[in-house]
């Protein structure tokens, strides 16, 4: 995502195309998704049921 979300994306991303758009950084969390690991769970449970 390009968009430049948070103060951090501003400083550091601006300008840069999409491709290179990722920084791993706490502060910056409109490039560090936390809840992808979120979907694990469901992930699981479907598997589980599709058998």
């Amino acid at each position: 995502d390009r968009g430049l979300h948070d103060e951090y994306v501003v400083e550091h991303l601006q300008g840069k195309p999409a491709a290179q758009c990722f920084a791993d950084h706490e502060l910056s969390y409109s490039t560090n998704e936390v809840t992808i690991y979120w979907n694990s769970p469901a992930v699981f449970v479907t598997a589980r049921f599709n058998q």
